[in-house]
């Protein structure tokens, strides 16, 4: 959608001036025409489309500088676009191929991805009852799916939401030094060495820092995209710093405990919902915050967050029995997430991996750790006991 060569950004921006001067009269106004006073300017095709100048939806459009969605709001309404064709404006005047309200598409197989890895193995056969797996992967997973306008699609890349840059795994398995053969009690035969004997530790590892995701603001500043959002009094990398598992915990109106997981410091959480006038918190301008894009026209900064760190150890004691020459028995008793590590993600507040737009529980998560597969982590330590004859 074109919202730009067809002038009409240059109009929204005189509306807004309109409104603005309109407002220091009457601090409540909505009528962004032209009322004949200083400074003011006429507006042909956005009075021309609403049949009105003055309306709160549009007034709202004006003062957050949502340029796209206010276009948008004109584009896709059969009524408005009738009202301007009557006036002589060309029927593709925001869309290539207008089509009852909404438009013909095209499609492409546009979208572009790529992936680079540096990965190093490394592997140690069975010796002296020890074998050892352990492999790093450093990668960069970039794609334009995320991308704010097809003006730009090959300089519009970012991080996929399954952009791992670190991933650390680690297998093991370790034959204890007991029973017939072995370092201690090499000697025992019979029951000692049934008891003492065949007895293994092995496990499964990982290391993997988290998942990205996209900021946005929900506002459109631009095109019917979403424009971004704008950092202020803190860098990317210094928010990127902030990102850890912040826990909270109150009392709710029944005397229950309750607790809250936060992914940012609440600090920065409450004063950029201010910036969003969400909330009841007062807006710092002097301390860091996130703050909605209102540039109309323009595009805002693109903001990927990495989620926390996963850590998850899977251990394992096995013993094995010999009974015949072709038949043992096993017993082997896992601990699954041995260490009780919760992890946590940003899925529940991003539909899935998708953008996070920040809304009233920005900052908050109430999911574990999801996979690719869409298996979300339990986040608790699990207790399994298997009895087995193989033969």
């Amino acid at each position: 959608m074109n919202a730009i060569e067809n002038g009409f950004l240059t109009q929204f921006n005189a509306a807004a001036q309109n409104l603005a001067i309109a407002r220091q009269t009457s601090p409540t106004s909505t009528n962004f025409g032209n009322q004949g006073l200083a400074g003011q300017q006429n507006i042909p095709m956005i009075s021309t489309a609403l049949g009105t100048t003055t309306d709160t939806t549009s007034a709202t459009y004006l003062l957050q500088g949502q340029a796209g969605a206010f276009a948008n709001s004109i584009a896709t309404n059969a009524t408005r676009m009738a009202n301007l064709t009557k006036a002589g404006y060309a029927v593709n005047l925001f869309q290539v191929n207008p089509l009852n309200g909404g438009n013909a598409s095209i499609m492409t197989n546009g979208n572009q991805s790529t992936y680079n890895a540096l990965q190093v193995e490394m592997r140690r056969r069975l010796a002296h009852g020890l074998q050892m797996q352990a492999s790093y992967a450093f990668a960069k997973s970039l794609n334009n799916v995320t991308n704010f306008t097809l003006r730009d699609i090959g300089g519009e890349k970012g991080p996929s939401p399954f952009d791992f840059r670190n991933g650390f795994k680690f297998t093991w398995i370790y034959q204890l030094p007991f029973g017939r053969g072995r370092s201690f009690l090499s000697g025992a035969h019979g029951v000692l060495d049934r008891i003492v004997g065949g007895w293994e530790l092995a496990g499964v590892g990982r290391l993997q820092s988290g998942s990205a995701v996209q900021l946005n603001s929900g506002r459109d500043t631009f095109n019917q995209n979403d424009s971004g959002v704008v950092l202020h009094n803190i860098m990317a990398s210094q928010l990127q710093s902030m990102m850890h598992i912040y826990k909270t915990s109150q009392i709710n109106a029944s005397g229950v405990a309750t607790g809250t997981v936060w992914y940012l410091p609440q600090s920065l959480v409450q004063n950029t919902l201010a910036a969003f006038q969400l909330g009841t918190a007062t807006l710092d301008p002097n301390a860091p915050y996130i703050g909605p894009c209102t540039s109309a026209g323009q595009e805002c900064s693109r903001i990927f967050l990495y989620g926390p760190w996963l850590s998850k150890w899977d251990v394992s004691l096995v013993k094995h029995v010999q009974i015949k020459e072709r038949l043992n028995f096993e017993f082997r008793a896992q601990a699954l997430n041995l260490f009780k590590f919760a992890n946590f993600d940003l899925t529940s507040a991003t539909s899935g991996g998708g953008p996070l737009t920040i809304g009233s529980s920005f900052g908050q998560t109430t999911s574990a750790f999801r996979d690719l597969n869409n298996t979300n982590d339990p986040a608790s330590r699990t207790l399994e006991f298997v009895f087995r004859l193989n033969f």
